[in-house]
């Protein structure tokens, strides 16, 4: 009864926060601006987003976001495009759409069942935190290969300047934002500062010494065991008692070399 107490209590309060979000939303003005709708595309083609996404200005948030499961909209603060310069909304733009890419909103929405489900459990949370943590790195890093590497210096002080505009951040399993947790952000702008685009090959070498190691270590200690035996040793297996001689082995070894020489065959306990 407990359990369930607390999943009605925390799946109320996601469905109030997600309805009012929705209502504040609802009266955001379109972007129109020509140079700024260029931009969104360019960054669509280049990231490889299919999905048509309205951009919209919102005085109910203080950072771009990423709202809505069905009809994802792109969501900037009031007075935004004004604000910041091209480059710098690029590099939002960017972020955003990697979120887009990744299905994020669709996977917070199955987090937060998840949490609402195991309230009690404190590593289901820390977990699901450190998640949302690497999701947005995870989207930093997609947005700065498309950007170039050369540039982190200026994605990480965008960040920054985001930041120093932010007051407060709305939760919502449907609202995906740029910026998702202030107590983790060093670990954030290292990350960007300390960036480096991933090697052509690297895929093809993880493949290639997986193979490698599969191939190297199946069947070991059958090859080890025959290299152990000279060609040609028959492989004889005669019970006996302790101290008693193996004499059906020792036949058979006599029988098994030519020319009439002796073997001698000495059996020692394990």
């Amino acid at each position: 009864m407990v359990w369930f107490a607390g999943l009605l209590a925390l799946a109320a309060r996601v469905a109030f926060c997600s309805v009012r979000l929705n209502r504040q939303f609802r009266p955001a003005r379109p972007v129109v601006e020509p140079e700024v709708l260029a931009t969104l595309q360019q960054c669509r083609v280049e990231l490889g987003v299919r999905t048509r996404l309205p951009l919209v200005e919102s005085a109910s948030i203080d950072s771009p976001a990423l709202y809505g499961f069905l009809k994802p909209r792109l969501v900037l603060p009031a007075g935004f495009v004004a604000a910041y310069s091209a480059s710098e909304l690029r590099f939002v733009l960017l972020h955003e759409l990697a979120h887009v890419k990744r299905r994020d909103v669709l996977l917070n929405w199955m987090v937060t069942f998840l949490q609402v489900v195991h309230w009690f459990n404190p590593l289901v949370w820390l977990g699901f935190a450190r998640w949302r943590m690497d999701r947005e790195l995870a989207c930093d890093a997609l947005a700065l290969e498309i950007a170039g590497a050369e540039h982190n210096k200026a994605y990480g002080r965008t960040i920054l300047r985001l930041l120093e505009d932010l007051t407060q951040r709305v939760g919502a399993p449907g609202l995906v934002g740029i910026l998702e947790d202030k107590r983790q952000l060093r670990r954030r702008i290292g990350m960007i500062a300390s960036f480096r685009p991933a090697g052509r090959w690297g895929g093809l070498a993880v493949a290639l010494l997986t193979v490698l190691g599969l191939v190297g270590l199946t069947d070991a200690k059958g090859k080890s065991d025959r290299a152990e035996k000279p060609p040609g040793t028959p492989a004889v297996s005669v019970p006996h008692g302790p101290g008693e001689p193996n004499a059906a082995a020792a036949k058979t070894d006599r029988a098994a070399v030519p020319n009439g020489a002796a073997m001698k065959v000495s059996v020692v306990e394990d």
